[in-house]
């Protein structure tokens, strides 16, 4: 399939809303609409990325609804669910898999090299990932794979790109910028 020149970049879902749930079904039906009647975007973009914030607080439910909504994205594209990329923000983090002892220990490093330390360890690493387990589900539903997984907070595709009849690769890197969020203020601070 041929692809046009162009990529859709989505960004910021997340609300601060005390009823986040009814806000993010209300916000992403305006935008499902708003898609719908945009058939001239089949075969125009060659890739979706969306990036973070597509829940408030890294739940399953959130997730369910953001599922809908890029089911909906890649229908009105015409792009198979290969050529969407999800990127976590900081509110895609469940928090509640954040422990105190973990705020203490890898949350609280003022040097390049504490954190170098922390990615190396490989339980600080499985510890720091378990925040993005519904995130993880949410993207292997929509896109068909699992984007970070114990072994690593980054991922690399290359894909074709047809372009004015030629064809060339594009090199795609996803990188966890969110792994150190999950604090109160984390917005504010050392992401």
């Amino acid at each position: 399939k041929s692809y046009a020149n162009e990529r859709l970049e989505i960004s910021k879902f997340s609300q601060s809303n005390s009823n986040f749930k009814n806000a993010l079904r209300a916000a992403y039906s305006r935008m499902a609409i708003f898609f719908s009647g945009m058939s001239f975007l089949r075969d125009f973009y060659y890739l979706v990325i969306i990036t973070g914030d597509l829940a408030f607080s890294g739940k399953e439910e959130e997730y369910k609804v953001a599922e809908a909504f890029c089911q909906k994205l890649l229908e009105v594209t015409g792009l198979p669910n290969n050529r969407l990329f999800v990127i976590p923000g900081n509110h895609d983090v469940d928090r509640s898999e954040i422990k105190e002892w973990h705020l203490k220990g890898m949350y609280s490093f003022t040097a390049q090299d504490d954190i170098i330390k922390i990615l190396a360890d490989k339980d600080s690493f499985q510890i720091l990932l378990r925040k993005f387990i519904e995130f993880n589900k949410f993207a292997n539903i929509v896109s068909g794979r699992t984007l970070f997984d114990n072994n690593r907070y980054f991922y690399i595709r290359q894909l074709p790109v047809r372009k004015q009849d030629k064809t060339f690769s594009l090199n795609l890197l996803g990188l966890n910028s969110a792994l150190f969020a999950g604090y109160d203020g984390d917005d504010k601070q050392k992401l």
